[in-house]
């Protein structure tokens, strides 16, 4: 489900992997409730204050339009009661229910996969950073790193 107009009350996904975004322009007046299953949830820029009431595990949130790393994300999260509020940017933000920051990590988020992989180019020593990136001036012949569809 994309929202980018407006729910009046709460949401209430099944127990299946379901997938929810709270998109931009969109309001949710009421609770985003997961469920069971292994739920994504998507935060675009522009959506606002997002509020999910039970993120629990294998549960997973996107906000790579946002952070590179959890470190960036934790730099902007406080614990507000029994709820972790993350400050996304000026305009947004998302409130985690019933959820203590020190449970939080690094696999419950989708970070921006392209600003971590571009981190590693640029070393001329020739080591990696633990982020599968291969450094400048490595043999690259048997590195497939694009692939294009073929045509008849």
């Amino acid at each position: 489900m994309i929202n980018h107009g407006t729910i009046v009350g709460d949401v209430v996904l099944g127990d299946g992997a379901d997938i929810f975004v709270f998109g931009k322009g969109g309001t949710l007046a009421g609770n985003l409730f997961l469920g069971g299953g292994h739920n994504f949830i998507r935060i675009e820029n522009g959506s606002g204050t997002s509020q999910i009431a039970d993120f629990g595990a294998g549960d997973v949130i996107d906000v790579s339009t946002f952070f590179s790393s959890f470190g960036d994300l934790e730099a902007h999260s406080q614990q507000s009661g029994n709820d972790v509020v993350i400050t996304l940017d000026h305009n947004d933000h998302l409130v985690l229910a019933g959820v203590q920051l020190s449970a939080l990590n690094a696999g419950d988020f989708l970070f921006d996969q392209l600003v971590q992989a571009m981190a590693g180019f640029g070393g001329a020593s020739g080591a990696t950073d633990g982020l599968s990136t291969i450094p400048l001036g490595a043999e690259t012949s048997q590195q497939p790193l694009l692939t294009t569809p073929q045509h008849a």
